[in-house]
């Protein structure tokens, strides 16, 4: 903010418009501190005379409230001031009811007041009178006091579904154009339709899609590849929504040769439609007849079941006792779900496998490979050369030898035995054998891991002891010879010319290193007979021969 000229008028302009000091300023911060500064400030807002709290000021504050929260939402000064001094209890108490003066009698006068105007809900004495609704809750009061108790919204829709009977949802279902009208507008009705599968009872209303004057129509329409004369043949009560599902179903048989050939899915053409009027009517006839044409005439069809499935046209149009007349003549639901597919998978997703109890599921070993003997399998079995080999080849004969406990005696267990581990020294002698890689390491006091690299030839010699499996033949065995020390043991050796005349001998390897500025290792190398030189010179430990 650009300064601007602040005299005595401005500053009292400015202060004119707060009644203190703290809005001064923060309504005009630089005005403030002019003030402050000139001294004006005492001037132009003086400070605040704050009133006596006497004993008659906080009564005459207290008796115009009926309880403590309004007091001191009335006057916090005045409130504080009277609880420091212990006036509060005698002017308010903590509660406006004492328990000793609550009586039946007087919570009835109340709710008789409560129910004068209007108000007969137990909430509603709560928000009155929170303590003498402490009082009647723990008396169990209130339901001598006839205060309804307010429902929860789910204590609200199971109480309206008890009385959802047969009749009033008919008689419900009679003012609604439309199947989908009632559905939006009745959710609850509609629940306890689906719930104790009533749609029979409520048949009159049209549905959104498929009704015509009261009449469900259904439609047989076809997909046509012209350029490889291929088609696909179907029938529904909602083209649009069956062309959406068509086209958005990657496991369609129509989008996959679609794919398949690089075009587009073509649009479906109606080939008829008809309405469905009584229980007896065919309703997979057309889609038969239009099957039949379309083959008769050279055309490869790419539907997967077979023509006039009832479950094709959709599970809304079907009620309890049609389900039950269609699958009365099968006896496993393997047929039925050959024979009715889309029915089939509708009767899956509603869960109403149930109501069908004759319908049961074939059992695949009760068949040909269960009834097999002994001496019958086995000639299948020889055939395989593992028991997993056995088992995919033949699942089911595998899983009845299984049973039998034939697999056991044909088949050993592939369980890999642990390989035993052969301790040496390092002249070739034969100290110990181990059960396993894991004891010779715990013998050794090293890793597994370690033990395995020195098994395997990535190493030579663990604890001063050459390790090997025992089915390596011994004659492949690298074995270091009396010429081996340890790494870390000191012993003196001689340094020989390339002539065989000795030089000079050293304590150790080390310090023979350091004398002709080679390393440890490029020493001990030619030590051991890795090399023959190091440094141009011959190396022989001096205890040996």
């Amino acid at each position: 903010m650009a300064n601007r000229k602040l005299d005595y008028e401005t500053c009292l302009a400015s202060a004119s418009k707060c009644k203190t000091r703290y809005e001064f300023k923060r309504l005009d911060k630089q005005a403030y501190r002019k003030a402050c500064k000139m001294g004006w400030i005492e001037t132009l807002i003086p400070h605040t005379v704050f009133k006596t709290l006497d004993y008659d000021t906080c009564y005459n504050i207290a008796k115009q409230c009926k309880t403590r929260t309004e007091f001191f939402k009335m006057d916090h000064a005045a409130y504080y001031k009277a609880m420091r001094s212990g006036w509060l209890d005698k002017w308010i108490p903590e509660y406006h009811w004492r328990e000793t003066e609550v009586t039946f009698e007087k919570c009835k006068a109340v709710v008789d007041e409560l129910l004068a105007s209007g108000r007969c809900k137990r909430m509603d004495l709560k928000q009155a009178e929170p303590q003498m609704y402490r009082i009647a809750v723990r008396e169990k009061w209130l339901e001598k006091l006839g205060l309804q108790d307010a429902l929860t919204s789910r204590k609200q829709a199971i109480e309206r579904r008890r009385i959802y009977t047969e009749e009033v949802i008919v008689n419900t279902a009679k003012q609604c154009p439309t199947l989908k009208y009632f559905r939006e507008k009745y959710p609850g009705m509609y629940y306890v339709v689906s719930k104790n599968h009533w749609h029979d009872k409520i048949a009159f209303l049209e549905q959104s899609t498929g009704y015509k004057n009261g009449l469900l129509y259904d439609t047989v329409y076809v997909y046509e590849f012209p350029m490889t004369n291929v088609a696909y043949i179907g029938r529904t009560i909602d083209l649009k929504r069956r062309h959406y599902d068509h086209c958005h179903n990657d496991n369609d048989s129509i989008v996959q040769y679609a794919k398949s050939i690089g075009v587009s899915i073509p649009e479906p053409h109606i080939l008829a439609t008809f309405a469905i009027k009584t229980k007896g009517d065919k309703h997979g006839e057309m889609e038969c007849k239009m099957i039949a044409l379309y083959r008769s005439l050279g055309w490869s069809l790419l539907n997967k079941a077979r023509g006039g499935s009832m479950g094709g046209i959709g599970f809304g149009k079907w009620t309890m006792p049609k389900l039950l007349e269609v699958a009365k003549p099968f006896k496993y639901w393997n047929d039925f779900a050959k024979a009715y597919p889309g029915l089939y998978s509708s009767i899956c997703h509603k869960k109403l496998r149930d109501k069908f109890p004759w319908l049961k599921l074939k059992k695949t070993t009760n068949g040909f490979w269960s009834t097999m003997s002994k001496e019958d399998a086995y000639q299948y079995a020889k055939e395989c050369s593992t028991r997993k080999e056995f088992a995919v080849k033949y699942s089911a004969l595998s899983q009845h030898c299984s049973k039998k406990g034939w697999v056991d005696e044909w088949f050993t267990q592939n369980y890999s035995a642990p390989k035993r581990i052969c301790q040496y020294t390092v002249d070739g002698t034969l100290i110990k054998t181990h059960s396993s890689i894991a004891a010779a390491a715990r013998e050794a006091q090293v890793s597994s891991g370690c033990m395995c690299d020195c098994v395997k030839g990535r190493g030579r010699v663990i604890r001063n002891y050459v390790w090997a499996y025992e089915s390596t033949a011994y004659d492949s065995i690298n074995f270091p010879g009396q010429n081996y020390k340890p790494r870390n043991a000191k012993c003196r050796i001689h340094q020989f010319s390339m002539d065989d005349q000795l030089i000079h001998t050293y304590e150790s390897i080390k310090s023979a290193a350091d004398a002709i500025g080679m390393t440890a290792p490029t020493i001990r190398a030619a030590l051991i007979g890795r090399t023959k030189t190091a440094g141009g010179f011959k190396w022989a430990y001096a205890d040996a021969a």
